[in-house]
């Protein structure tokens, strides 16, 4: 279990850099130790390639599942799933501790436009039963069908972000979170966290009425406070890391790499602007 996560952790960070780089800052400061507390999935609900085809690994894996959870303004449900109780890796960190909780979510895409449903359920079809495949895409970091159309995403990202970045980024892992309460440091508070995110060069924003750097957003999904190291967070500041250049390239061509970067940006950090 351990390594599948691992895979999927280092996908997520090999495209996420100023993530990765606030990682490695926290846990500079905190003994070398981070604790996560959760991980989050996002996919397409329509014809298995929804929620299930993600969730069966966590399952087999001793993850039990709890409440479902709706958005609809989003047009998104999702389950959470809490992990074993199993012995954990003393000295741990990241996905080599304690155990995450784990996020899944999925688009309800017969609530979408016929336009964007058409592109979906095109892409869906060409890939088959590719949902079977969804842990493998997710810890190598691959589409289960093909390159998507700089067109066609735009289409999408004109109607929902969520499905914009699922185009995009099928199964892979969206966000990490960060428990807080579980750091050994001053940094367990998570004012003085913030501030020193800070005062190493991560400016911050108010998007969504809470004070986050330019991919982090501070919530509180259960009585502890969490930091979320976002790939792409609708509720705070979007990272324009959201895309690895290879796949950019493939379906945007020749165009401007930062001008594509940037397609879902609100506000970023000066390092890749």
């Amino acid at each position: 279990m351990v390594s599948v996560l691992s895979s999927m952790e280092r996908v997520y960070l090999d495209s996420n850099p100023t993530a990765k780089a606030v990682l490695e800052l926290v846990k500079s400061a905190d003994e070398e130790q981070i604790c996560y507390d959760h991980l989050a999935f996002r996919t397409f609900g329509i014809n298995g390639h929804g929620i299930d085809a993600l969730a069966t690994l966590f399952l087999d894996y001793g993850y039990t599942q709890r409440e479902e959870l709706r958005f609809p303004a989003k047009k998104v449900r999702a389950h959470w799933y809490s992990p074993p109780s199993v012995p954990q890796f003393d000295g741990g960190s990241g996905v080599n501790g304690a155990l995450p909780r784990v996020f899944i979510s999925e688009l309800i895409v017969d609530q979408l436009s016929s336009q964007a449903q058409d592109i979906i359920k095109k892409y869906i079809k060409i890939s088959g039963s590719g949902c079977r495949h969804a842990t493998l895409a997710s810890a190598l970091g691959s589409l289960t069908w093909k390159e998507p159309l700089y067109s066609e995403f735009k289409t999408l990202e004109r109607e929902s972000e969520y499905a914009a970045w699922t185009f995009v980024n099928g199964y892979a892992l969206n966000h990490v979170a960060i428990a807080t309460h579980r750091l050994k440091s001053q940094l367990r508070n998570i004012n003085n966290l913030n501030q020193f995110i800070e005062e190493n060069g991560f400016k911050f924003n108010s998007e969504g009425g809470t004070p986050c750097p330019s991919n982090f957003l501070m919530v509180s999904p259960s009585k502890f406070p969490v930091l979320t190291l976002s790939s792409l967070n609708v509720l705070c500041c979007h990272s324009i890391e959201i895309y690895p250049s290879r796949r950019l390239k493939n379906f945007i061509g020749e165009m401007d790499l930062k001008l594509g970067m940037r397609m879902l940006s609100l506000q970023v950090h000066p390092e890749s602007s």
